[in-house]
């Protein structure tokens, strides 16, 4: 770890504490704060050299488990937040320590966790099914919508855990009574996150990035304002979805292609007043770069493609275009793909920004808001499938063209860095938003943070 040097000096120089003395400070004064600020950063550093350590031993976990390794007992990762998403089906962890830590979305399906240590961590929407938990101890675990569908609790400590919306080894749903009384139940909406698998699948599958279906004589979509490929981000096939909503939203594969190129441009500009801080004082140019960009947030921008086609006849035969892409926001070239091969459901409520507009509506709403934010987690910023919107700033529906009514139907939400490891401004989140009446009109704006 990095060594600071001791502090403070026993006094400063004679002239420097006169001049401190003229402005009313006292060298004490000046001494106990920067004594102060150095006892801060010798904090700071501690703890990120401990975020370090705990990252580092979960990468190695992490390359050992898609080397083959599955033996991880005893391993210690108490209190460590970088599980959240992560992989270990079907691993052994008998007697692992992983106390308070966050393991949100996590798959440890069919996982010995024989004696683990769980008090404290967060497994909201994780997915435990067939997992061996005897004896493991899970007390104040928040299991909030957790599935725990054929999973082995013999003598293991629950109490005090959270086990709202979880699915039990039985396959019940454990009670939720503490929402089914709030006035906002009835907006309650189903939702539904993608499992993915790595690796593009049929040209007609469900899918964030690869190969999209194309018909035999059309090509690759261009931007109209650059004139260069667009980048394919999402594609659902509406046939594969859930069935409660599988004609909710037309029929068809859906399709989003949304433009990422991005113009570097290199200027040398003269003046006879530049600044040292502006460019070279001596020969009074200033180097400068400005870039052009076709990233546009705002809906009915002909600068994305989106679409329902119907995938009739025989598909085109194609190679995904290398996209003129050099952002900071997102890696350069063709997506890593990944086919999603099942939906999670869970429940949704809205979120403030809808909510607010709700209770316009309905005063009523306003008096039980504050027992709804206790019961209800708030939505998690992931890609979705249905339910409510996550509002990055303000409702932002847009008008529909055909009845001039709000596109208040979120079809998919786009979240940064998700499953596409591309950002939505400072990351923000996209949304796909769809007319309930006219399920031709279809469009996408973005927020950031």
């Amino acid at each position: 770890m990095m060594n600071l040097p001791n502090f403070p000096p026993e006094r400063f120089p004679p002239e420097f504490e006169r001049e401190l003395l003229r402005m009313g400070l006292s060298p004490d004064d000046i001494l106990r704060r920067q004594k102060e600020a150095l006892d801060r950063a010798r904090e700071a550093i501690t703890g990120r050299q401990s975020s370090i350590e705990a990252l580092g031993r979960v990468s190695d976990l992490d390359k050992r488990y898609q080397a083959g390794e599955r033996n991880f007992s005893e391993v210690d990762l108490s209190g460590c937040q970088y599980l959240n998403r992560c992989n270990l089906s079907g691993a052994d962890l008998t007697d692992a320590n992983l106390s308070s830590t966050g393991l949100t979305y996590a798959n440890l399906s069919h996982t010995n966790l024989k004696g683990v240590d769980l008090s404290n961590a967060e497994l909201a929407w994780a997915n435990l099914a067939g997992a061996n938990l005897t004896h493991a101890k899970l007390c104040r675990a928040n299991l909030y919508r957790a599935n725990l569908t054929g999973a082995i609790l013999t003598e293991t400590d629950l109490e005090d855990a959270n086990l709202a919306g979880c699915v039990m080894p039985d396959g019940s749903v454990h009670s939720t009574a503490e929402i089914s009384d709030n006035p906002l139940e009835r907006f309650k909406r189903l939702a539904w996150k993608p499992i993915v698998e790595e690796g593009d699948g049929d040209l007609r599958s469900s899918k964030f990035g690869g190969k999209p279906w194309l018909g035999a004589d059309e090509g690759w979509p261009l931007c109209p304002n650059c004139d260069n490929p667009m980048r394919f981000f999402l594609q659902i096939n509406l046939a594969e979805i859930p069935e409660v909503i599988r004609s909710k939203f037309g029929q068809g594969i859906l399709q989003f292609f949304y433009c990422t190129y991005e113009k570097k441009i290199e200027h040398d500009h003269s003046t006879p007043n530049t600044s040292v801080m502006s460019g070279n004082w001596q020969t009074g140019v200033v180097h400068y770069i400005e870039y052009q960009s076709c990233l546009d947030s705002g809906p009915f921008s002909l600068r994305r493609l989106i679409r329902i086609v119907h995938a009739d006849g025989s598909p085109g035969v194609f190679e995904v275009p290398e996209t003129a892409c050099k952002l900071a926001n997102s890696i350069e070239g063709e997506f890593p793909p990944k086919q999603i091969v099942a939906w999670q459901t869970y429940d949704e409520y809205p979120d403030y920004a809808d909510y607010e507009i709700l209770c316009r509506e309905d005063v009523s709403l306003s008096d039980d808001y504050d027992s709804y934010v206790q019961a209800v987690a708030k939505s998690p910023e992931i890609d979705k499938l249905a339910g409510w919107p996550l509002w990055i700033q303000d409702v932002e529906y847009p008008t529909c063209p055909t009845c001039q009514q709000p596109m208040n139907q979120l079809v998919f939400q786009l979240a940064s860095d998700d499953n596409i490891p591309f950002l939505w401004g400072d990351v923000g989140i996209g949304y796909l938003l769809q007319c309930p009446e006219h399920t031709d009109q279809i469009t996408f704006l973005s927020q950031c943070g």
